[in-house]
């Protein structure tokens, strides 16, 4: 059997790509490539798990323990940001035949789950652990985490992901996964859209809540026997926080803005009265001296509270919070707001959405 050395990219204090709801990618990179990770043990491979928990491993140690340990093959799981759609795998210039093998082959089987096929892309910028490796190594970029219907598709068909990705390896390296004596029953219900706009949480009975345990029944948690029953009880609490945890949000077992994407719905929220937002009296941007004031720091908090990462909130408009502006603008307009222009400038309808 083959060492297989599996990366689940970003971790600790670097998120990786912010997404729709604040979605961070280092927890949906742990979440697949751990699942995976059972799996190639499960076949008879000796794997190793770079990481297990929210820690962050530099790139260039990561490149050094794979060669070091003698793995025999190296894959990185990561999710793709910047406004596109599809999944895709990365390789360097000088991949092996081997390399280009494993990426072709887990390619296929993402396209077959259902994303959009990037296909496998030579790549020699950002990809350290693939050039400083010494044996076939690859890069999973699975969906846009910036793409409602990529993430829809990534939380829908996790099993289909993790299993494609599994028997593409598996095809490469050789073995296969020893099968249950009794599978598991299948949910039978599928993920259905909903929207909410107000908090649920434990103790809540009302027909929302019913949407919320079909979804997720739908992603495989348990909910015991009373199953829909629009109860907000001990079960779903405790599924909602688990997807919570998968999903980077904070764990307090509460629908609401940041967790009803997670699990299929939308947020729809109403603004909050014009009265209670500040007036914007310029457009605020990056600028050279930089702006100052009150009212980048008011922009600056409300980042932080969008989950943004504005960085530093000190009333400058510096590079941090012009990178900042852009992701949270790029996140609404995703959710097919209208932001106007993804430019990092705060303008008026960008202040209005701040203050949600």
């Amino acid at each position: 059997m083959s060492k297989i050395y599996i990366n689940p990219g970003h971790g600790g204090t670097d998120s990786g790509a912010v997404g729709i709801g604040g979605r961070q990618e280092k927890a949906d990179n742990l979440r697949y490539a751990s699942a995976v990770a059972e799996k190639l043990r499960a076949a008879g491979h000796d794997v190793k798990l770079e990481r297990d928990s929210d820690v962050l491993i530099n790139v260039k140690d990561i490149a050094e323990r794979a060669n070091a340990w003698g793995a025999d093959y190296f894959i990185a799981f990561h999710r793709n940001s910047g406004g596109g759609t599809g999944a895709e795998c990365l390789i360097v210039s000088s991949a092996s035949a081997k390399s280009r093998e494993m990426a072709q082959a887990i390619q296929n089987a993402l396209a077959a789950v259902g994303f959009k096929n990037r296909g496998v892309k030579v790549q020699d910028k950002n990809t350290y652990v693939l050039s400083h490796t010494t044996m076939p190594a690859t890069t999973i970029e699975c969906g846009f985490i910036d793409n409602a219907g990529d993430n829809a598709l990534f939380d829908s068909k996790q099993g289909e992901i993790v299993q494609g990705i599994t028997d593409a390896v598996l095809s490469i390296a050789g073995g296969a996964e020893q099968s249950p004596a009794t599978p598991p029953a299948q949910p039978a219900c599928t993920k259905k859209p909903f929207t909410l706009d107000h908090v649920v949480k434990k103790g809540s009975k009302e027909a929302v809540v019913g949407s919320i345990q079909n979804n997720l029944l739908a992603m495989g948690y348990d909910l015991g026997s009373t199953g829909i029953d629009n109860n907000f009880g001990t079960k779903t609490d405790a599924a909602v926080r688990d997807v919570q945890k998968n999903g980077g949000v904070t764990v307090d077992g509460q629908v609401g803005k940041n967790t009803a994407p997670l699990l299929g719905g939308t947020w729809a929220e109403k603004s909050a009265p014009a009265a209670s937002i500040p007036t914007l009296t310029r457009n605020l941007k990056l600028t050279s001296p930089m702006m100052r004031g009150d009212d980048v720091r008011q922009a600056q908090e409300r980042l932080e509270k969008h989950l943004a990462q504005p960085g530093r909130i000190d009333g400058v408009f510096g590079n941090s919070t012009k990178e900042a502006v852009i992701r949270f603008q790029q996140a609404r307009k995703n959710e097919g707001r209208d932001i106007g222009e993804v430019d990092g400038v705060i303008g008026p309808k960008t202040w209005k959405i701040l203050w949600e």
